[in-house]
């Protein structure tokens, strides 16, 4: 009787959390998307437009597909379209969705992001005081884009630690610069190539021409991290080391079809080496894999991210835009590296950036003074530790230890005061300096090995 009396309960509970009105009225007939948006017209209990509406159908329709189909709405397929065309407004960083947070895939060199040490694999926290898990992804997007010259604050989670920093940055436009060259150690030539975006190939072929000028022995083209990008551009530029008529890559379509690229003209006939790391994909490998195979020169790295697909772009009527996969691309070898990736003839894996400590985070927008309490004082005590004042021990009291300490940093740092206060410059400085420590980079035993074999 008393289990019985439980069950009854239960459900009388169960019931009471229950909203739904059952509706008396005929079995709805949704035959199509059209039926289903009249029917929230109709029915649903707030205002919606038919374009929203419209545009969350379009939207949805790309969620089972791959993760390199997408829609764009109007805003970000215009943003989408600068970025190819080498250029749009923002702190410089290309994002992409990690596990519920938003994560930086690249820093744009020479870019406001890139000048307050974010880097690709950091974790943007909140953008102006929002968060994902509160405004959702779009919104942190939205609001990191804006007009030149205005101030975005974040919250930055670094990779590789759980050290969470706070930055302000200023908007700017983003002119990408993807292609640099420069001649080093042994007259061996050097062209980094960040992204294959619109006339990527042109800017190749200018920094090889001004390298044979120069007379290198050799050529290092460094693809590390590269995402790739337009399909063409790889080709073309291929096209600049590949002897002349062999397959740079095969496309194969849907019916089985397939598309064969060709190289077209002489090669540079200088000894070539490709840097390749996990983050090449697509574009990258597409180099990658032709340079190997074609025997036109020597990969050297680690094992490539493994995209072997490609994607078509087209404008919507709706002034959104969309990317398809609608095709599939094969090696000269005739061989798929979707999720396998390009194996480097010389496989090599650089040494990974220091491990700090786990640091409490400074994000408290207040100044301490000897005798106060505060998280902000238990993350500066932690960072003046590990920066050298051993004598600091991490309480989150500002004792007399503590402000010594601090006004000795703010001495050796020359900040505007020095009176031993945890103000916002100081706790700045003190996250910028462990930003410092955790930004320099170990040797590139892959950029050494490429010299090494060219030079011999």
């Amino acid at each position: 009787m008393i289990k019985s009396m439980n069950r009854i309960i239960c459900l009388v509970l169960v019931s009471m959390l229950i909203t739904v009105v059952p509706i008396q009225a005929a079995p709805l007939k949704v035959n199509d998307i059209s039926d289903l948006m009249r029917l929230i017209q109709e029915d649903y209990l707030f205002e919606v437009s038919q374009q929203d509406l419209i545009e969350g159908a379009m939207r949805g329709m790309f969620y089972p597909l791959d993760p390199y189909s997408n829609y764009f709405s109007k805003e970000e397929y215009t943003t989408f379209d600068q970025r190819n065309a080498g250029s749009f407004a923002g702190i410089g960083v290309t994002l992409s969705e990690y596990d519920g947070e938003l994560m930086i895939d690249e820093v744009i060199q020479g870019g406001p992001a890139a000048r307050i040490g974010l880097q690709a694999g950091d974790l943007i926290l909140s953008v102006d005081g929002k968060t994902a898990e509160e405004d959702g992804l779009p919104e942190l997007v939205r609001l990191l884009k804006g007009q030149p010259q205005t101030k975005v604050r974040l919250s930055v989670k670094k990779t590789g630690t759980a050290q969470i920093v706070t930055a302000e940055v200023t908007r700017e436009i983003i002119k990408l610069q993807p292609v640099t060259y420069k001649v080093l150690e042994n007259n061996i030539g050097y062209i980094k190539i960040d992204e294959f975006i619109e006339k990527v190939s042109d800017e190749v072929d200018k920094a090889v021409e001004a390298l044979k000028k120069a007379e290198v022995t050799g050529i290092i083209v460094d693809v590390r991290n590269n995402p790739g990008g337009i399909l063409d551009e790889a080709v073309n530029v291929a096209d600049i080391f590949l002897p002349k008529n062999k397959p740079v890559v095969y496309i194969e379509y849907k019916n089985k079809s397939q598309q064969t690229l060709f190289s077209r003209k002489e090669p540079v006939k200088i000894p070539l080496v490709v840097l390749v790391n996990q983050g090449s994909a697509s574009a990258s490998e597409i180099l990658a894999a032709s340079i190997q195979e074609n025997k036109a020169g020597t990969v050297i790295g680690s094992t490539t991210y493994g995209k072997g697909t490609v994607q078509m772009v087209a404008e919507l009527p709706n002034g959104g835009g969309m990317k398809l996969t609608f095709a599939r691309y094969l090696t000269p070898n005739k061989t798929w590296i979707h999720e396998k990736g390009v194996t480097p003839d010389v496989v090599i894996e650089n040494p990974k950036r220091v491990n700090l400590p786990v640091f409490a985070p400074l994000i408290e927008e207040k100044d301490y003074v000897e005798g106060e309490k505060g998280l902000n004082v238990y993350g500066a005590q932690q960072r003046l530790s590990f920066l050298g004042y051993k004598e600091v021990i991490a309480t989150g009291s500002m004792d007399v230890v503590t402000a010594k300490a601090l006004k000795a940093f703010q001495e050796e740092n020359s900040l505007s005061d020095k009176n031993g206060i945890l103000d916002i410059e100081t706790r700045d400085m003190l996250n910028n300096k462990i930003v410092d420590i955790y930004m320099k980079s170990p040797e590139d035993l892959q950029l050494n090995k490429a010299l090494e074999l060219l030079h011999n």
